[in-house]
């Protein structure tokens, strides 16, 4: 099956508006609507990247978007400006702490 260029496109400059960007995620999702494999819609975007400028426009998140709040953003800063050199885990640490008391999921050690 042929991948519509001008679909894709529109559902990525539909997410770029929305989110300021696209996710592994939207593309999953939009092959799944197109009836083509991730890999190859992936494959099809690259190439337009490369080659059209209304790609080059568009902006990829990675895989998914990390849940932060203002709150999260809040204390990462605060601990950034007391301990410059401190170590980031024990910021996640303390992130997750204050998630799990609010009942939230705590953010993976691989996206911080």
């Amino acid at each position: 099956m042929r991948i519509s260029k001008n679909r894709v496109l529109d559902f990525l400059t539909k997410c770029q508006i929305e989110r300021g960007g696209y996710t592994g995620s939207d593309v999953a999702k939009l092959a799944k609507s197109i009836r083509v494999s991730p890999k190859a819609l992936r494959k099809r975007i690259n190439y337009w990247t490369s080659n059209d400028p209304t790609f080059k426009l568009l902006q990829y998140l990675g895989k998914q978007i990390i849940p932060l709040t203002l709150d999260d953003f809040i204390l990462i800063d605060q601990r950034l400006k007391e301990k410059p050199l401190g170590r980031m885990s024990d910021i996640l640490r303390e992130i997750n702490d204050n998630r799990q008391k609010q009942g939230k999921n705590p953010i993976p050690q691989s996206t911080f």
